[in-house]
């Protein structure tokens, strides 16, 4: 079980911690998370022990506020006024000079694995609209133990209910992962609910008997995958990371679902259908959304989701990157305004991606640059592996399927249409393709009648090109503009220059009568097409009177 552990906001803007307003999000994050742990805190991480020690002189790390349980997140209003979010116990908690001044906001949560009270991030206009928006996991009644596989709701109700939390992994709705928009009243220091945004998946006990001949019996219930991580970027949209779920469908590369390749025909991921992304098979993604939970229409892939329909389709639009596994990290850059994420990887390659419109990170087939795939293949089927519970954390698709090359990975992935906004690179990192841009068939040169291909260069060109050398090849060649001298004896004589295609002759031997001018694209003998060739009958003493002697 991971346990999340990083703080997912910047610390204030300082000259000397400028650069945490990124780096803080991913390797500082901790470290800070560390200071804020009290003596009462109810859970630690082991990775804590002992605790981080700082090697920049320039740099200063103060305890400034304790006596909190798991906290993760930190917002700021002003310098020494903050919110402090605790995973555990979904409460909200207003900082003045370093002290607790209040519960604002106590949400009852489902703090099983690594759900909970997540993330917290202000709008870019809270000095005037006191916008605060969380994601965190809701609670519903467990399941009967005669039907395990199936929550007892599909949502929670769009009002947040507080208090009391719960720790049983199988408490949720099927839709349990939510992302909420709160107002701060700083008068009475409370947060009060104004709207949901978006519900999404968080139910996981995937060892149903339907779908039939998964191999995944033995699978356990889980709750993790969860990411949560919400960002505001510089053009005011909300940025939202929501983990794979553990789910094996279109968005984990698995065009076909959990086939032994992901390709063939089509079957379910899971007992609630997919793999195509409806609202159960909606995740591994970073989802971009206006500040009320509608949709941009810029998006990258608005329009082939509309062209797509439905609730499928809705989803589609929503989408800024797929492909992607777990995050606890998400920032923008402060200068070029670049989206950064850290990708937890299973037991092979973590990653620091930029994420860019349309994004297709590679997950499940790729994992690391795709030149690594066999040994990404090799760590997963060998590295702390057990047959009773495979890598990969599913045993409906485990790392024995993974493709033996490059090649394979690459011709497995599910590529959506053509993003909206801009062509991304459709490869990078060692050949990963990292963009949802369908691949250009490949085209054979141009050729003209005799096979031999054609220069490229418009037609109109190609004819102006042909004149000239019918021109040149033509009488006297006095239409030469450009003269260079020849030295024979004390005084110099002006002579014709050589015609382009001519220069060969310097390497003709005397006896030689017949030169070949070649008035093709490019040197003689390339690009050249059959009816740029002329022949002409050269005598010896013309041919050494216009050749330019050697140095």
């Amino acid at each position: 079980m991971r346990t999340t552990n990083s703080s997912h906001f910047p610390l204030p803007t300082r000259r000397k911690l400028a650069f945490w307003s990124v780096a803080g999000a991913f390797l500082g994050a901790g470290a800070l998370a560390f200071f804020l742990i009290g003596p009462g805190a109810v859970r630690r991480v082991d990775a804590q022990e002992p605790g981080p020690s700082l090697t920049d002189p320039n740099l200063t790390v103060l305890t400034v506020a304790s006596g909190f349980t798991t906290p993760i997140g930190i917002a700021f209003l002003g310098a020494n006024d903050w919110f402090v979010i605790e995973k555990q116990t979904g409460q909200v908690k207003h900082l003045v000079n370093g002290a607790v001044d209040a519960t604002v906001l106590d949400l009852a949560v489902n703090n099983a694995s690594e759900r909970g009270l997540l993330s917290i991030a202000l709008h870019p206009n809270f000095a005037t609209n006191h916008f605060v928006y969380l994601f965190w996991t809701c609670q519903a009644a467990p399941p009967p133990p005669e039907s395990p596989f199936f929550p007892t709701a599909t949502t929670c109700a769009d009002t947040p209910e507080l208090g009391a939390d719960t720790g049983d992994i199988l408490a949720v709705p099927l839709l349990g992962n939510r992302v909420d928009r709160f107002v701060w009243d700083a008068g009475t220091s409370t947060l009060t609910f104004d709207k949901n945004l978006i519900k999404l998946r968080s139910f996981q006990n995937d060892g149903a008997p339907d779908p039939p001949n998964q191999g995944d019996e033995a699978q356990p219930p889980r709750g993790n995958h969860n990411g949560g991580v919400t960002r505001f970027g510089p053009d005011g949209k909300l940025y939202i990371f929501f983990g794979d779920q553990g789910r094996r469908g279109q968005l984990q590369n698995l065009p076909s679902g959990p086939t032994l390749t992901g390709l063939g025909a089509t079957v379910p991921d899971d007992q609630f259908g997919g793999p195509e992304p409806d609202n159960a098979h909606f995740s591994g993604v970073v989802i971009r959304l206006n500040d009320d939970g509608s949709t941009p229409t810029d998006n990258p892939f608005f329009a082939a989701g509309a062209s797509m329909g439905g609730e499928v389709g809705a989803n589609v639009q929503k989408i800024f990157a797929y492909g992607l596994r777990n995050s606890f990290g998400l920032a923008f850059d402060p200068e070029s305004g670049n989206l950064w994420e850290s990708e937890n990887g299973e037991d092979a390659y973590d990653e620091l991606n930029r994420i860019e419109p349309g994004m297709n990170g590679g997950w499940i087939q790729i994992q690391g640059p795709s030149s690594r795939v066999p040994d990404y293949r090799f760590i997963e089927t060998t590295f702390a592996h057990e047959e009773a519970f495979p890598n990969l954390q599913q045993f409906r698709w485990g790392p024995e399927r993974i493709a033996q090359t490059p090649a394979e990975a690459l011709s497995r992935l599910f590529m959506l249409g053509r993003p909206l906004r801009r062509r991304g690179r459709v490869r990078s990192r060692g050949g990963r393709r990292r963009s949802a841009l369908p691949v250009q068939p490949h085209r054979e040169p141009p050729q003209d009648r005799s096979g031999r291909a054609r220069p490229r260069g418009s037609r109109g060109r190609q004819r102006r090109v042909r004149r000239a050398a019918r021109k040149r090849a033509a009488g006297d060649r006095r239409e030469i503009r450009d003269r260079h001298r020849h030295q024979d004896g004390p005084e110099r004589e002006p002579v014709r220059r050589l015609p382009f295609g001519w220069e060969h002759l310097r390497d003709l031997a005397p006896e030689q009568r017949v030169a070949r001018l070649d008035f093709g694209l490019g040197r003689p003998g390339r690009n050249s097409r059959p009816g740029f060739v002329f022949r002409e009958r050269v005598s010896r003493p013309e041919a050494e009177k216009a050749v330019e002697p050697r140095s």
